[in-house]
């Protein structure tokens, strides 16, 4: 394509309309792809072009097309970019809002994941599935870990492991990252009211993540929305355990008073996984001392 190309790519990243709208009259904007595959409608669109995306629509670029690499679609690169006005536009302009790129991901599951709840209120609202789960699980880049996480993952932990490559739902991914807004906007529109107790590959609700990740808002928006304190994964952990291997002792704290308050506390902390490890034992993997509070939770509260 050379200079002509990246010019046409400058004109739509940076709003160009002008540039856009005479450049059609010498090529074919429509059929116009980048290096990577993307249209000039995926490069507006992750930029946040808002008018470069109406130019282009109007001048004909398909406003589903997929890109070569990861098969995303414009609406797609505005959701992962949190630009609201242009996932609004391409929703009002028809754009499908349950196609999915290559992993499973949805635009909406991207949105849940990176924390928008404006584009996650535009996409449930023109229709997005909640109830799809993506075959990557939590998947993302490795920006996006904890330094614990990192560290499982450079170790090949199996729960870490099992975090990331057994399916995941919106809500899985919004508990996972801690947006409590996310969460209960999911929530809110879950008609069913089967989404807090929905089970990836090895059974784990979002409940899990959160209590994985220690995000005590999220935590507390889906216990009190229904998740089940008791629940066990395939392998039997609950989320006590997934608390306890990751030392998030704040979170651990909150499920043992959830549990008195439902009168689970022996059950919940007597559980023990597939391979008999308790929640004490998988605390002491990570060197934090959460023995007292899980024999004498009542203890705690001196601390």
């Amino acid at each position: 394509m050379g200079i002509h190309g990246k010019d046409l790519v400058k004109f739509a990243e940076q709003g160009n309309v002008r540039g856009l709208i005479e450049s059609a009259e010498e090529c074919d904007l429509a059929e116009f792809r980048w290096k990577d595959g993307r249209s000039l409608l995926h490069l507006a669109s992750a930029a946040g072009q808002l008018q470069s995306c109406r130019a282009l629509i109007q001048i004909g670029v398909d406003i589903n097309a997929r890109e070569r690499q990861h098969l995303r679609t414009p609406l797609y690169e505005c959701a992962a970019a949190g630009h609201n006005d242009v996932v609004k536009e391409l929703l009002q302009s028809g754009a499908k809002v349950n196609l999915t790129k290559s992993g499973g991901w949805t635009a909406l599951m991207v949105a849940a994941s990176k924390g928008f709840p404006d584009v996650v209120e535009s996409l449930i609202s023109h229709r997005a599935r909640l109830d799809l789960f993506n075959s990557e699980g939590l998947g993302g880049s490795i920006a996006s870990f904890s330094k614990t996480e990192t560290n499982d993952l450079l170790h090949h932990r199996p729960r870490f492991v099992l975090h990331l490559h057994l399916g995941a739902s919106a809500l899985h991914l919004a508990a996972r990252n801690g947006n409590e807004h996310v969460v209960r906007l999911i929530l809110d529109h879950d008609a069913s009211h089967r989404l807090v107790m929905s089970v990836n590959r090895v059974g784990k609700t979002p409940l899990f993540h959160a209590c994985y990740r220690g995000n005590m808002k999220a935590v507390e928006v889906l216990i009190d929305s229904g998740s089940e304190l008791t629940h066990r994964d395939s392998g039997q952990s609950t989320i006590l355990h997934e608390a306890c291997s990751q030392g998030q002792s704040e979170v651990l704290e909150l499920l043992l008073t959830k549990a008195r308050q439902m009168e689970l506390t022996s059950e919940l902390t007597s559980a023990q996984d597939a391979i008999g490890k308790m929640c004490i034992r998988s605390s002491y993997q990570r060197k934090v001392v959460v023995r007292e509070q899980i024999v004498f939770p009542s203890m705690s509260s001196f601390r």
